[in-house]
């Protein structure tokens, strides 16, 4: 009999299950997802309460966020399955088919775990359902009243929550227990799907955000698995996520309250397995092996340059609401370099650029690329430095010292000889120690700028960690570390 292991790390679970083998999702998964959704809706709209119970798992917890007209705030509505079953049963919900408008979709489906959402003229509902003991059931369920027309700002709100979840993991990693106990909502529940000991049965645990936040409290987390982050819908002040990290799939439901996205249900599955991870690179040791695609088009891995040195520079990306102008001047001056001495040839070389961010972010941070120029041109000659404070002219001579080659780059025309890689997981940037939401006074989703210089077997020669935005290594020094320590 297998043992039990110790699941959620993001949540510093010691709880402990039966790992199972990864269960492969058919059509008939699907259709019997489908299914479950149906039988809850139409089990309520047509007064039928066995299609209600069939649907429903016993450790059901459902919760509606309802506006108050008497606080002007919303609260938690809280129901469970029994309540559901006979509120079918009573016929509280009968409404003709043809006024139903049934929109059901299914988000994703996980080995045993899948999110969906089922939406109608009376009820907007995000579903949880997991699969035990070959039944697809639902166990979590947030849902709303429709509203006359939708205003949020969707693609805005997603960006919010996925920054949410970020910072939760940060804070779970530093032991912040009080910033965790501020982003769980206190009513939040866990479900975890677990196989018992008895084969092919499986049960779910459940714990609470007190539960969580104790362990927080206990220590710091240290080292926790990368967040692949998807915000799956929103519909107003509710939504539904996936989140994968090391060894575990969740499905969280969230809710907007005063202005906060919180995690109010999630539904988390262990993984057969999970890939491995980025080390940190140290001196004398080889890098991870990695690969990720470019904004050229072609995927990038460290194994396909086995055979050269390799250059990977972390460039720092956004600073507060702007993006950091040295990271282009960086690129534009190695590019240059390249141009006028043939780095790569000379060298047997490599070199990549890794920005933390999704395709279309990527691609915007490369179109910027003559604006940025711009920028520090007139850092370093401003229109009337005679009338500058001497905070100004200061800045003027840094930008000048550091900044000492001009770079005038047509939109039409901007020099791309490097792959600029798309790390949007953050799995390089983070098993890096380098990705981080705050860093020299700005606290945004960023990287810790960073240089690497790799052999041909891909072992750490030379690396730099800058100390702040201004501490960048300049295209000349690179060239020195060049000299010193490649080989043909």
């Amino acid at each position: 009999m297998k043992k039990f292991v110790f699941f959620l790390l993001i949540l510093l679970l010691t709880l402990s299950f039966l790992a199972g083998q990864g269960a492969k999702t058919t059509n008939d998964d699907q259709a019997a997802i489908n299914r479950a959704a149906l039988d809850y809706i139409e089990g309520y709209y047509e007064g039928d309460a066995a299609r209600m119970e069939r649907a429903l798992s016993p450790s059901l917890t459902k919760r509606g966020l309802i506006f108050s007209l008497r606080s002007g705030a919303s609260y938690l509505q809280q129901m469970n399955s029994e309540t559901l079953i006979e509120a079918a049963r009573a016929g509280w919900g009968k409404l003709p088919a043809e006024q139903r408008q049934i929109d059901y979709q299914l988000l994703d489906i996980s080995g045993q775990t899948a999110s969906a959402r089922i939406f109608t003229a009376k009820f907007k509902d995000y579903l949880h359902l997991a699969k035990q003991n070959g039944e697809w059931r639902i166990v979590n369920v947030l849902w709303r009243l429709p509203v006359e027309k939708e205003m949020v700002n969707k693609e805005g709100e997603k960006e919010t929550i996925r920054m949410q979840l970020e910072e939760f993991r940060e804070a779970m990693r530093k032991g912040n227990y009080e910033r965790v106990e501020k982003i769980l909502h206190p009513a939040l529940v866990l479900h975890s799907l677990a196989e018992t000991r008895e084969p092919g049965k499986s049960m779910l645990l459940e714990r609470n955000a007190d539960y969580f936040i104790d362990r927080t409290r206990a220590a710091a987390m240290g080292t926790i698995p990368d967040f692949r982050i998807t915000v799956q819908d929103i519909y107003e002040d509710i939504a539904a996520a996936k989140v994968m990290m090391g060894n575990a799939v969740l499905y969280l439901h969230l809710g907007k309250q005063n202005g906060e996205w919180r995690p109010i249900n999630i539904l988390q599955e262990p993984l057969a397995s999970a890939p491995a991870g980025i080390e940190p690179a140290a001196l004398g040791q080889k890098m991870t092996n990695f690969s990720l695609p470019s904004v050229q088009g072609q995927d990038v891995s460290m194994a396909g340059l086995a055979g050269k040195n390799v250059l990977v520079i972390f460039p720092r990306g956004r600073v507060g609401d702007h993006w950091c102008q040295i990271c282009h001047y960086q690129y534009a001056e190695l590019a240059e370099l390249e141009r006028r001495l043939q780095l790569r040839k000379k060298y047997n070389l490599e070199i990549l650029f890794v920005l933390p961010y999704d395709r279309a972010t990527v691609e915007h941070w490369v179109a910027i690329f003559p604006e940025q120029m711009a920028v520090i041109e007139k850092w370093k000659n401003p229109a009337n430095p005679a009338q500058m404070n001497e905070g100004a002219k200061r800045w003027m001579e840094t930008s000048r010292s550091a900044f000492p080659k001009k770079f005038v780059i047509q939109k039409e025309n901007i020099p791309t000889p490097f792959p600029i890689l798309i790390d949007g997981e953050r799995t390089v940037s983070r098993g890096l120690d380098l990705f981080t939401l705050a860093w020299d006074n700005s606290k945004v989703e960023q990287n810790i700028p960073a240089v690497y210089l790799l052999d041909r077997h891909g072992k750490v020669l030379f690396k730099y960690l800058s100390q702040n935005t201004m501490d960048r290594p300049s295209g000349d020094y690179l060239l020195e570390i060049l000299k010193k320590f490649t080989t043909r």
